[in-house]
């Protein structure tokens, strides 16, 4: 089977056409001083590429409202000769389109403020004859509200007319999501986007948004020849109509560009590195610094080993293809040649493709937050433990709480079909779901997430901090720790990839966190986590593989780890939370800037004390709900 898509469907001439038509808009809008932005499939081109998409033919702006006027006095004469502005050719947009290439175009549409659900519904529920159309409203508001983020709703900014607010009610903008406006790689040109991107683009299009892609089909019916062109690139895919096709990596990720700005533009592998930087930085945004794309509705598909950057038009680059990229997962792909076992680290070739990375992160780490004091060597050094997982039942717990279940499996002592996580990719296909995402998300519901928080919470009492304090000195005083409120989830399903050499600090942590690993499958091989046994020893070995029933305690704070892409058949799950020993004390003299950590804000950490009279720990703070600072699912 040939690969699906070719990269270009586009002409030379239409591609130039598109960047100059758009040029020509920026520097007049410019002029005027109307902001605008790049929003809808051109946004996610913007982050996909750099550029439009490889099967567009158009590219989207919206200006707002309150400049609209303006717009519709000075921009068509501004145009000239170089291109026709037709307002409302259909009602959602008016349309640019050049007069050197007439079957691509720019739409222009305008975002209206709303402060209700009340402002979209008089938009909505009148129809252009006068009727009323009261049960579209209510599925355009229904749709609004089930796709809210997390954090306030209004105002927001979404299309000023009811035919966009019905084709497209996903596609608003929260004033987080909105402001401030960024700039953005396009091509050769730079442009003006949504703060927050990711999060608007997982909710207008699906969180398979960077897997996946649909053919715009209503825009290339008008055209034979277009038609024509696409169906010869589609090969094998061509009776499959709209798709979704796979996208491949990274033929698919690689700029369209301008033939006269090539060097202008840039290169697939400076277009990965935006998004991975994308990727941490609306993490950030969050509180919540995941470690792994698992947290985030955000994945890029595997390495495909047929596709070739030169097959497209980005300009080539000196490197050669197997240079070092900012991608860990997948340079360790390419020298291990995708294989799921586990990584040798006698291997030179495998040391030479860490060494990059690792440079990058020893760096990081010297200027990053440090402890005055170090941690006791018996607390930093590497640990295990186990416990029964009929005691903690975390597999079936977390099984319920995403609503997942195998028919097949017969009840055990518990009363309720055991589950194997392993298998959750192909679990959630029987089920018709369409992806993890959608399971996940489950857990934002306290009811549905309760018991298993309970469960958690009675683990780190009765098996976690026992453990820790069995590491420390003897002290007649009391020990006490912060404790992560709820684990960090992570489900790498085969295909998946981690995030690269890092330790806690580089996303904000204190220093002095040390972490337990905890896997609920086997976690063996390419889908491992990997990492140093004492900050600075670069002893390379597996943390928490060892299958559920079993714990690794680590110091994360400054421990380096990583992990790869999972090139094997399971899916790999596991959970990890932080803690904090009250006696671990930062320098702040190195960092300053650390006595702001939004870690230490109440609902992030509980607190837990070793009672005097038995040894006992208790909860001494409330068992806070999980907010951003967790991570996915429960970021915006």
């Amino acid at each position: 089977m040939s690969l699906p898509l070719k990269p270009i469907l586009r002409s030379k001439k239409e591609i130039d056409s598109l960047y100059d038509c758009l040029e020509l808009i920026s520097n007049t809008l410019c002029r005027l001083q109307i902001p605008f932005i790049i929003v809808a499939g051109s946004l996610l081109g913007s982050l996909r590429s750099s550029s439009f998409l490889f099967c567009d033919d158009d590219i989207d702006i919206a200006v707002f409202e309150n400049d609209y006027e303006r717009l519709l006095s000075e921009l068509p004469a501004a145009l000239g000769k170089s291109g026709t502005f037709t307002r409302r050719p259909f009602p959602a947009a008016d349309r640019v389109r050049p007069r050197t290439c007439t079957q691509v175009w720019v739409d222009v549409f305008v975002l209206r403020r709303y402060d209700s659900l009340e402002d979209i519904k008089r938009v909505v529920c009148i129809k252009a004859n006068g009727t009323s159309q009261e049960s579209t409203a209510i599925r355009v508001l229904e749709s609004v509200q089930s796709s809210a983020p997390k954090g306030p709703l209004f105002p927001l900014w979404h299309y000023d007319n009811r035919l966009a607010l019905e084709l497209w009610p996903r596609e608003f903008l929260t004033a987080s999501e909105l402001f401030p406006v960024m700039q953005r790689q396009f091509g050769h040109l730079r442009v003006p986007t949504p703060n927050r991107a990711i999060s608007y683009l997982t909710r207008a299009y699906g969180p398979m948004c960077f897997q996946e892609y649909k053919l715009p089909l209503q825009h290339i019916a008008y055209h034979a020849e277009v038609r024509e062109r696409m169906r010869s690139a589609l090969g094998d895919y061509a009776d499959a109509g709209e798709g979704p096709y796979p996208l491949v990596r990274p033929l698919h990720f690689t700029p369209i560009l301008h033939s006269k700005h090539r060097r202008e533009g840039p290169c697939v592998e400076e277009v990965l590195t935006a998004l991975e930087r994308e990727l941490d930085r609306e993490s950030a945004c969050d509180g919540s610094p995941s470690t792994e794309p698992s947290t985030w509705p955000l994945t890029l598909p595997p390495l495909h080993p047929q596709s070739s950057p030169s097959l497209n038009n980005a300009p080539s680059t000196s490197s050669s293809s197997s240079s070092s990229s900012s991608f860990l997962g997948r340079d360790l792909a390419h020298a291990t040649q995708h294989s799921p076992a586990s990584f040798d680290f006698s291997s030179q070739t495998l040391l030479d493709t860490l060494e990059p990375h690792l440079e990058k992160a020893r760096v990081a780490r010297s200027k990053g937050r440090q402890l005055r004091v170090p941690l006791p060597e018996s607390l930093r050094a590497v640990s295990h433990g186990s416990y029964s997982p009929q005691s903690y039942p975390f597999s079936a717990f977390l099984a319920s709480a995403l609503g997942v279940q195998e028919e097949e499996e017969e009840e055990g002592e518990g009363g309720a079909g055991s589950i194997n996580l392993s298998r959750l990719h192909e679990i959630l296909r029987q089920q018709g779901r369409v992806d993890k995402h959608g399971a996940m998300r489950r857990l934002r519901d306290a009811h549905i997430r309760a018991p298993f928080s309970q469960l958690f919470d009675e683990f780190v009492g009765n098996c976690a901090l026992p453990h820790l304090a069995s590491l420390l000195p003897k002290t007649t005083t009391p020990h006490s720790f912060q404790v992560q409120c709820f684990p960090c989830l992570r489900i790498i399903q085969p295909g998946e990839f981690s995030l690269g050499v890092h330790c806690d600090t580089f996303y904000g942590h204190h220093p002095g966190n040390v972490n337990f690993v905890m896997p609920l499958t086997p976690a063996a091989g390419s889908a491992g986590l990997y990492g140093e046994s004492l900050p600075g020893r670069e002893d390379w070995g597996p943390l928490g593989n060892g299958g559920e029933g079993t714990f690794t305690l680590f110091h994360g704070g400054l421990c380096l780890h990583w992990a790869a892409e999972n090139h094997g058949e399971a899916t790999r799950v596991s959970m990890d939370f932080r803690c904090l020993w009250d006696e671990a004390e930062e320098d702040q003299t190195r960092c300053p800037t650390a006595s702001v950590d939004r870690f230490q804000v109440p609902g992030f950490y509980t607190r837990w004390e070793q009672r005097c009279t038995d040894g006992v720990w208790v909860r001494t703070s409330p068992l806070f709900s999980p907010d951003e600072r967790v991570g996915y699912p429960f970021q915006g």
